[in-house]
């Protein structure tokens, strides 16, 4: 159950010299598709591309999808590496989670000129440390709504029963420990059959 948007979907950015660069780096973007369905098959495109390209990828993104599933602490872990290598350079890049998205907030340059300096070099960083990441965010959450939902709730049921107090899935409180995470994923996947 995938989206027909998977593969095509985009970041925005507002470039106004002088303001913060909103960049927005997608974790779900679809309402899903159906089992056997063209997206199905957009979505097996797009895990074949993640495979492939997964071994030249920097280590947390690796780290981060060995198991297949991305956790917010896996997301938060490839994103401070986009926070580095973008510091490193002079820019100011900030990671938020915002309704199960990763929103990438950069300031830095007080003309156009600067502005596209600044968000060159994001990209740069972005595509080294959190592509691979944001897509198969994508790729996690472009299942039916109802069944995110769903699946959210179960997670978070799971990591209470396991003594976490995250408050909600996947935008925790506390970060659990990952391999409970990880089995609380798959327990919910299962049972919800994706």
């Amino acid at each position: 159950m995938f989206s027909d948007s998977v593969g095509k979907c985009h970041r925005m950015l507002g470039l106004l010299p002088g303001l913060v660069l909103s960049v927005v780096a997608v974790a779900s973007c679809g309402s899903g598709g159906t089992a056997g369905s063209a997206p199905d098959s957009q979505a097996a495109a797009e895990r074949a591309r993640i495979e492939a390209l997964l071994p030249d990828a920097s280590p947390a993104q690796r780290e981060a999808l060995a198991d297949g599933i991305v956790t917010a602490g896996e997301a938060d872990r490839a994103a401070s590496d986009v926070v580095d290598c973008a510091a490193g350079q002079g820019i100011v890049v900030t990671p938020i989670w915002q309704d199960g998205e990763m929103l990438f907030n950069t300031s830095g340059g007080r003309t156009e000129g600067s502005a596209d300096a600044a968000l060159t070099i994001f990209d740069k960083c972005y595509e080294t440390y959190f592509s691979l990441v944001a897509s198969n965010l994508s790729l996690q959450n472009s299942i039916a709504p109802d069944l995110v939902e769903r699946r959210n709730q179960l997670v978070t049921d799971c990591l209470a029963a396991a003594g976490f107090d995250v408050g909600s899935w996947p935008d925790v409180r506390v970060e659990p420990d990952p391999a409970v995470e990880s089995a609380c994923i798959d327990a919910a996947r299962g049972e919800l059959g994706l």
